[in-house]
C-alpha cells in the first residue's frame, strides 16, 4: 500500500495530472492502482484512466469494505 499526498506537488485532484503524476511515482499499471475516495468525480476520473476506483460512503462504512475485499479477491 502506498499513500501519496498531493499538497507539496502543486497538484490536486480531480485533475488529470495529479493522478498521472501519482501512478508516474509508484512505477505500476494503471490496473494495479486502487484509489478509495469519497469524490464520485474523482473515482469516475481515475477509472477514465484505467485505475481501479471505489467510492467511500461514509453513511455504509461497511458497503466500503465489502467492495475493497472484493477488488482485492480478499471476500
Amino acid at each position: 500500500m502506498i499513500l501519496l499526498i498531493g499538497g507539496p506537488i502543486n497538484l490536486i485532484k480531480p485533475e488529470d495530472e495529479f493522478f498521472l503524476y501519482a501512478q508516474r511515482k509508484v512505477n505500476v499499471l494503471s490496473s494495479e492502482i486502487l484509489l478509495i475516495d469519497d469524490s464520485r468525480e474523482n473515482i469516475d476520473k481515475v477509472k477514465k484512466l484505467g485505475w481501479n476506483g471505489i467510492w467511500f460512503d461514509e453513511n455504509n462504512p461497511e458497503d466500503t469494505i465489502k467492495r475493497v475485499k472484493e477488488i482485492l479477491n480478499l471476500a
